[in-house]
């Protein structure tokens, strides 16, 4: 059985109308009767009741079937088994319980039959179309997996040619000014450290993100003054 709650709700909600749309015919008989004789009540809710529940097991079964991969020949000889127990037990009560004649066996074979039609054509469209959704989440895992590697590679590119420049300016300072080469020194070391404590995260705090803008824009204005 589907354990996502809202495929069940959908199962669920094809099964009611499989077993509505089959059943017409008795509901449209029967309708003058409904409420005048409880017997006709009786027979519309059970046949709506037991069509329903066979529509709901069909779909979970080729549902399941798909996901399991089981064998054609074990899908049909399990499918077939569900049809015969859902005419034996509705016939069953046709005759015992509403006292309806043999003759009355072919309705309910073929509204089993109509019945299976359903429940395959809307489980091979239950099935396809979570298919397409995994395709499209794997699709974009891919996506954002790329957009890691490009992002890491890029890190890599940047923090040599960062540091080079940085150590120029630094040999610059310690020639003109040793107290802001010192404060230059701890800028830089306080990026360098971020940089490469951020290497494995993808998320940091506001704060954080602040200090580095800060000692950033430190750097480069040691490095281009007021240009």
């Amino acid at each position: 059985m589907a354990k996502n709650p809202a495929v069940r709700h959908f199962i669920w909600g094809v099964s009611l109308f499989g077993a509505l749309f089959v059943n017409f015919p008795i509901i449209f008989l029967n309708l003058p009767l409904l409420s005048k004789s409880s017997l006709a009540q009786l027979d519309v809710f059970m046949q709506i009741v037991l069509c329903m529940t066979y529509s709901f097991l069909f779909i979970n079964f080729i549902y399941r079937s798909s996901k399991r991969n089981l064998s054609t020949k074990k899908q049909w000889s399990d499918g077939f088994l569900l049809f015969v127990g859902f005419a034996v037990i509705l016939s069953a009560f046709n005759m015992i319980v509403i006292d309806l004649p043999v003759r009355m066996i072919p309705s309910v074979v073929m509204r089993g039959g109509l019945l299976a039609g359903i429940a395959y054509f809307f489980s091979r469209f239950l099935t396809e179309n979570e298919r397409k959704n995994e395709i499209l989440i794997e699709n974009e895992q891919l996506k954002n997996d790329n957009l890691q590697i490009q992002l890491t590679a890029l890190r890599n590119q940047l923090n040599p040619h960062f540091l080079f420049n940085s150590l120029n300016t630094l040999s610059w300072l310690i020639n003109e000014d040793k107290n802001k080469s010192q404060l230059y020194l701890q800028k830089l070391s306080q990026v360098l450290r971020y940089s490469l404590s951020m290497q494995e995260q993808s998320f940091v705090s506001l704060k954080e993100e602040m200090a580095l803008t800060d000692s950033f824009i430190f750097l480069l204005q040691m490095r281009f003054g007021d240009n």
